[in-house]
């Protein structure tokens, strides 16, 4: 039987679900530095499945910004994340931010 934390937690959790912001901006890819990407891959290890993030990455020209939770990660195999139901490769992440 789940404690009142947890069944919190769980309603918390289901009624963002679908939370997503997303905005989209037209423009060539850039290269980052070598210390952005190192700050970069510190801050997708640190990401964990249930956190609300915000995240930009590329996708077909453009640079999208989104918002909402994490349902999924693998670093190892796939390499990608999952926020909402939208999966982003890990290679295409210019920036990822933790909201809480």
């Amino acid at each position: 039987m789940q404690n009142n934390r947890e069944k919190r937690k769980n309603l918390f959790v289901s009624n963002f679900n679908d939370f997503n912001i997303k905005k989209v901006i037209n423009a060539n890819k850039k290269e980052l530095m070598p210390d952005a990407i190192d700050e970069l891959n510190w801050k997708i290890t640190q990401i964990s499945i249930g956190e609300i993030i915000k995240v930009v990455y590329f996708e077909k020209g453009k640079y999208i910004l989104l918002s909402g939770i994490v349902n999924y990660i693998d670093l190892e195999y796939r390499k990608e994340i999952q926020i909402s139901k939208k999966k982003i490769p890990v290679k295409n992440i210019i920036s990822l931010d933790s909201l809480l």
